[in-house]
């Protein structure tokens, strides 16, 4: 049951909990733009496995989640060196993605028997159809 002060408060509290939302928000978008910025300032190599920042690029910039082979596909039409001498292509953005998991960039989930990967936050599952 509230009392009187209770009902006072409410609004301020009303308030406060929308300003912390509004504020998250605002450094998740700034922590993304921190992250475009850096995965397109550094070097491509070849032998730096599917490289993570051009991994970490594609989920950012794909609006919905993606298995690895379309990361595969994604990275061979932007970068179509990158993963040229590499025996498993699909194995080596597998790991990156992974990777990006582990560090808490991207998130992973299974729609039926696929893994599918996405940013952090994501697009919603149900955004994509398998």
């Amino acid at each position: 049951m509230m009392d009187d002060t209770d009902r006072k408060l409410e609004p301020h509290i009303q308030e406060l909990c929308r300003s912390a939302q509004e504020e998250l928000r605002q450094l998740m978008r700034d922590r993304a733009q921190v992250v475009k910025h850096s995965s397109s300032s550094r070097m491509l190599s070849p032998n730096n496995s599917a490289n993570p920042p051009v991994c970490r690029d594609i989920l950012l910039t794909e609006k919905r989640p993606l298995t690895a082979n379309e990361v595969y596909r994604l990275v061979r039409q932007r970068f179509p060196m990158l993963l040229a001498e590499h025996k498993e292509p699909v194995s080596s953005v597998t790991t990156v993605l992974n990777r990006l998991v582990k560090y808490g960039e991207a998130e992973s989930f299974f729609v039926g028997k696929r893994r599918a990967w996405q940013k952090v936050g994501g697009y919603g599952r149900l955004s994509h159809l398998w």
